[in-house]
């Protein structure tokens, strides 16, 4: 009951604050869609929402009505292992296929299949998405990008006895229209999500840390925002891998990991399916004393950097606006129960998750 209690008045502080700050444009309910995974809109405001689980893309009207289900589970044609990016880019859908090394194109207006293109692995390194540090797990898992030049895409190295004690890290490398890569050095590194490695005889588990240090890549106007989640700035780079300038993020500290916060993470990466806490400790995982400083960030038309912050027992997050000097132009408050995701023109969405347990996403207009 006071859960229940509890998320109600969470519900209701979105409500009120939203109401506030924000016209709702439009809503898309989720119903179908498993776990969203990354989102995009074309020039028609078609939202297209990518999903982990299944894998697929659903395709949503202007108007918020579900009008396709793009792609499935396999490996034919316009079909699916599991989605590595998505990206829009001149009002077609480019999908990166992580399991079968291929982005897949799908063209306006009915989007069906346009054409295929084969990526090669880059010195025994695999497309590798990037991703945010919420508990709302898997929103932000992105690596492909697309412009006139080509497509970017984030290389990372699977785990293998060889490297389980090295630091891994993503590279940006830029691919031609053929799937061949243009760069020979990396644009970028960054360090990649932070794993732990539990070893038994020959054998090892990986998985991901949770409340670990995670990469976190936006691109807008050709322009890279990049950081690695325990540095206290936003890198900007151009399409050259060029730094044009660093943008400092006010008003971070350190919080102290709170252990229910820690524990529902567990949870949510189904760890505790089989494990307790004390398990993973007794095999020698050390979980993170801190939060992570960023949950996440988008970029706005206006190229103001909107961050999130976890406040004092993780039950918060702290949202700052801040433009492209760290000057800071607006600080609230909201719950875990929304999460600003994507930013395209005049209008960011959100994810939210309804009292019901039922994941929607926002089209909103700021008055900042």
């Amino acid at each position: 009951m006071v859960f229940i209690l509890l998320f109600a008045f969470l519900c209701s502080v979105n409500a009120q604050f939203l109401d506030e700050h924000f016209e709702i444009v439009q809503t898309f309910d989720l119903n179908s869609v498993g776990q969203v995974q990354y989102i995009g809109a074309n020039q028609k405001q078609q939202l297209f929402v990518g999903d982990l689980l299944q894998p697929k893309v659903f395709m949503f009207s202007p108007d918020g009505k579900m009008e396709k289900v793009i792609g499935g589970k396999g490996k034919g044609p316009g079909e699916f292992l599991s989605i590595g990016g998505l990206w829009i880019f001149e009002d077609t859908l480019f999908v990166l296929v992580r399991v079968g090394l291929r982005i897949t194109a799908f063209a306006p207006p009915e989007y069906d299949v346009s054409f295929t293109i084969d990526l090669n692995l880059i010195n025994g390194k695999l497309p590798t998405p990037a991703g945010d540090a919420s508990l709302a797990l898997g929103i932000g898992l992105n690596g492909l990008w697309k412009t006139s030049r080509g497509f970017f895409i984030t290389y990372g190295s699977p785990y293998s006895p060889a490297n389980l004690q090295k630091a891994h890290e993503l590279e940006m490398h830029l691919v031609n229209k053929d799937g061949k890569v243009v760069t020979t050095t990396p644009l970028f590194k960054l360090q990649d999500k932070e794993m732990f490695v539990i070893r038994k005889g020959k054998s090892f588990m990986v998985g991901v840390m949770p409340l670990g240090v995670v990469p976190i890549i936006q691109f807008y106007n050709g322009k890279f925002y990049w950081l690695n989640n325990n540095n206290t700035s936003i890198n900007v780079t151009d399409g050259n891998g060029n730094l044009v300038r660093r943008i400092p993020l006010p008003l971070l500290q350190k919080v102290k990991v709170h252990h229910s916060v820690l524990e529902e993470m567990f949870s949510l990466y189904g760890y505790s399916r089989k494990y307790s806490l004390l398990d993973f400790k007794r095999q020698g995982v050390t979980f993170p004393e801190y939060f992570p400083y960023i949950v996440n960030f988008i970029v706005d038309g206006d190229l103001r950097i909107w961050y999130a912050t976890y406040t004092e027992k993780g039950r918060q997050y702290s949202w700052r606006i801040v433009d492209e000097d760290g000057k800071l132009i607006k600080q609230f408050i909201l719950p875990r129960t929304i999460v600003f995701i994507y930013s395209k023109g005049e209008y960011v969405y959100a994810l939210q998750m309804t009292e019901e347990g039922i994941a929607k996403i926002l089209k909103l207009e700021g008055n900042f």
